[in-house]
């Protein structure tokens, strides 16, 4: 389901696709990375009656 919205993205022109994820999903972090994208570094933390910490990755297009 993945490849098929990026493939739908790439027809739009955009330059990149961005999308966060759990940072202590490790499996999650794994299958995006084999997929092309890249963490960027930006982490942010909300309070879903315990806080949760994500990260944010890239693919370029």
């Amino acid at each position: 389901m993945l490849e098929f919205a990026l493939e739908k993205i790439s027809t739009k022109n955009y330059p990149k696709v961005g999308l966060w994820v759990l940072s202590s999903n490790e499996n999650a972090i794994h299958f995006y990375k084999k997929l092309g994208f890249s963490d960027t570094g930006i982490v942010k933390e909300e309070n879903l009656g315990e806080i949760i910490t994500e990260s944010f990755f890239t693919k370029e297009i």
